[in-house]
């Protein structure tokens, strides 16, 4: 773990956990232990502390800040355990189609896919149309019932689930400004920001809208025997078709199956080419 962070709302810092001798080691064991058999999770690793940190325009406006989530370090390292499991469970179950947040993978991969597609189109005189979407506010807005279905459908082990929700349960934020802090705040929606299980938490909400609306489509041929319908990097879609009743009706499909997981399409920013 990286020192040099700013610890959460328990004050304990990564330097305290590096440094702390094997007697400190042990009693950090024994407290994981613990959550692991119980399923509950300590308040303060609930609490984000939410540090806003200004982009660029005007100060005065609050979307020019993002928000900086400051949690437990303690609490970081029983979420590395969880997702070291969860992480060999996902590359098992995770759409071929993703690159996001994966060992191995990266922007890149798509980037070359994507390309490959062009110049065999080109190349045959055939048409491709490729329609890039974005989610908006995508890690503040999924919903936490359709991710423990989605996490139960992926055979996520039951524990698993059950110490998520509870990690979930009573979820708390809490501003740090001017070096005051607000009063803390229920959060009721999202992954955890901050939170190393989140980007795969995320990944297994967007496979599971991809996957009812791409299931049953053949999808763009790529080489002899392969086909592709999409290419993804967390959030980012590019959706592949042939002609444009195609493509419309394929971006219908995705915004009605991702509003029921709380996501929504980001239609400014949704481009289209034709090549």
């Amino acid at each position: 773990m990286k020192t040099g962070k700013a610890a959460g709302s328990d004050e304990v810092t990564a330097e305290a956990l590096k440094y702390g001798g094997n007697i400190l080691a042990q009693r950090v064991h024994s407290l994981i232990c613990l959550m692991w058999r119980s399923n509950q999770i300590p308040h303060t690793w609930k609490v984000a502390t939410i540090v806003p940190i200004f982009k660029k325009g005007d100060p005065k406006d609050c979307n020019n800040y993002r928000g900086i989530s400051l949690l437990s370090i303690i609490g970081k390292v029983f979420m590395l355990v969880l997702q070291l499991r969860l992480q060999k469970l996902r590359e098992q179950t995770a759409r071929e189609e993703q690159a996001g947040f994966r060992p191995g993978r990266g922007c890149s991969d798509q980037v070359f896919t994507l390309r490959q597609l062009l110049e065999e189109h080109i190349r045959c005189g055939k048409r491709l149309i490729v329609v890039f979407i974005n989610f908006k506010a995508a890690f503040d807005s999924v919903h936490w019932p359709a991710l423990w279905t989605a996490l139960q459908i992926e055979g996520v082990p039951a524990k698993i689930v059950r110490l998520l929700q509870n990690l979930y349960e009573s979820s708390n934020s809490q501003v740090h400004i001017q070096g005051e802090l607000s009063n803390t705040f229920p959060v009721c929606t999202g992954v955890q920001l901050g939170c190393v299980l989140s980007p795969l938490l995320f990944n297994t909400v967007v496979d599971a809208v991809m996957r009812k609306v791409f299931d049953t489509r053949q999808g763009i041929q790529y080489g002899e025997d392969q086909y592709i319908n999409d290419l993804m990097y967390a959030d980012d879609s590019a959706i592949l078709a042939e002609d444009e009743g195609e493509a419309t009706d394929l971006l219908h499909k995705v915004a009605a199956e991702a509003e029921p997981y709380g996501l929504k399409i980001k239609r400014r920013k949704n481009k289209g080419y034709v090549i």
